[in-house]
């Protein structure tokens, strides 16, 4: 298969990133980061294994894959943070096989040449579908026969949800209802400027299309939002390790899996037949 041409960033995506939040908002979302960590150890291939991470930001998951043992690729649009990640390199002991500024939709490496391939933002943050498929498409032809992807997603409701525990729903109704019927989410006061937002199914059937077999749909977070008890639980050991301990036991329960915040899908390339 011949690799795609590149393709432009959406302009407000940029502006979005260059602000620099994102290594912040990974750090601080201790659920979203443990949950996903969680699902990335027990199916993750032995080490070491060669990981793309596309879409990484500042290299959050890439530093603690590479702490693993993993050989991991760095790979995102925004040039800043491949800056920030060549800033924590300094002062960090686990080194990235390799820091580079590109596009989910045009990568550079070769046909069948990695292990495993992290989409954990672009399904998101490309909000149309064609771009989607080309982000699948590339992720298909760089990956080994038998080689896994892990595809994160926001879900439909995630931003109804967050403006019932924010107390701003009739502030965001417009963009609510309009999320409600597109799956397009803008920006209007404050948080993420776009995404675009899947029904669990729909991320399972967009991966499928694009060649991928058995496609599992996991729950990152489940149906827990109230930030005030999250920062309580994660104070005790103890406590976050059975919270941790029974969202995993819940991840794959289909009728609260629209209850997430963030969907993981995890999907493997066949394997060639003589």
């Amino acid at each position: 298969m011949a690799k795609s041409k590149a393709h432009k960033l959406d302009p407000a995506l940029e502006q979005y990133y260059a602000e620099g939040n994102e290594q912040e908002r990974l750090s601080s979302n201790r659920l979203e980061k443990d949950r996903t960590l969680q699902i990335l150890r027990k199916l993750l291939p032995s080490t070491p294994a060669t990981i793309l991470d596309i879409g990484g930001a500042a290299g959050t998951y890439a530093f603690l894959l590479a702490e693993m043992g993993h050989q991991v690729h760095l790979i995102d649009p925004i040039a800043l943070h491949i800056q920030q990640a060549k800033e924590t390199s300094k002062n960090s002991k686990f080194k990235l096989a390799s820091y580079s500024v590109g596009d989910a939709r045009h990568l550079e490496q070769n046909n069948s040449s990695v292990d495993v391939v992290l989409l954990l933002g672009p399904l998101y943050y490309l909000t149309k579908e064609e771009d989607r498929h080309k982000a699948l498409q590339e992720a298909y032809r760089v990956l080994k026969p038998g080689g896994i992807l892990f595809a994160a997603g926001i879900t439909r409701f995630a931003s109804f949800m967050d403006a019932m525990h924010k107390k701003v729903v009739a502030l965001k109704s417009q963009v609510i209802e309009h999320e409600f019927k597109t799956g397009i989410h803008k920006k209007i006061v404050e948080g993420f400027s776009f995404a675009y937002l899947h029904h669990p199914h729909e991320l399972k059937e967009e991966i499928q299309n694009n060649g991928f077999e058995n496609v599992t749909i996991r729950a990152i977070e489940g149906p827990v939002w109230d930030k005030r008890s999250i920062e309580a639980l994660a104070q005790d050991q103890e406590e976050w390790e059975k919270v941790l301990m029974f969202i995993e036991h819940i991840e794959t329960e289909e009728t609260i899996l629209g209850a997430s915040a963030h969907i993981m899908a995890v999907a493997k390339k066949g394997v060639e037949k003589e």
